[in-house]
């Protein structure tokens, strides 16, 4: 029996509609906070702008972002034939510490590559509501953790390490340093909080 062709859905679009350029992070972000899987859910959702105002992602922004509108769907909410890694916060944050990925393009490249270790921007957003959340935090959790290993060289050297010093320890102070405004400020932490250890022992 033939099946008749199923009419897509047309775009509606506002007079005269505003033009604008979407990110990435904001079409992901308006099909996971919509939960927009499909291009049809995507034209019906969309609101038109107007002259003044852009509207809504539509599906040509997510072509011209993602180069289909189902790469725009799997960066999204992840691949259909893999099921999204059983992970936590923590682990997400400990994702971004031991790769290295800070950047919200870098970790949509990482997903793409290795889906079955870098969940998707929606399981993202069910442990952390935004991207950025999740950054801030694992941030702040490398730079603790950073000043621990370097307070705990300190210590062992008996001195401030060189940046030689702290190259071959392994240890990685960008973050830190960034953080500081440099590796003299950070220093200037690291003695602070030796001088306040010391007088609280005496």
């Amino acid at each position: 029996m033939h099946r008749p062709k199923r009419k897509k859905k047309k775009l509606k679009r506002g007079p005269n509609e505003a033009k604008r350029s979407f990110t990435k992070e904001e079409v992901i972000e308006f099909l996971v906070s919509n939960d927009i899987r499909t291009r049809d859910q995507l034209i019906e959702k969309r609101k038109p702008g107007d002259p003044d105002t852009p509207g809504d992602p539509d599906p040509g922004d997510c072509r011209k972002l993602f180069g289909s509108w189902v790469k725009a769907k799997e960066a999204a909410f992840g691949r259909k034939e893999v099921v999204d890694v059983p992970c936590d916060a923590e682990y997400l944050a400990d994702l971004l510490i031991s790769f290295n990925v800070w950047r919200y393009d870098s970790y949509l490249e990482k997903h793409e590559e290795s889906p079955e270790i870098f969940p998707s921007m929606c399981h993202i957003r069910s442990k952390w509501g935004t991207f950025s959340e999740l950054v801030s935090y694992a941030r702040a959790r490398s730079i603790r953790e950073t000043l621990n290993k370097y307070l705990a060289l300190r210590r062992k050297l008996g001195k401030t390490p060189t940046t030689k010093q702290v190259r071959d320890s392994g240890l990685d102070l960008s973050i830190a340093t960034r953080c500081f405004g440099g590796k003299r400020s950070l220093d200037r932490f690291v003695e602070d909080i030796m001088r306040v250890s010391e007088n609280a022992k005496r």
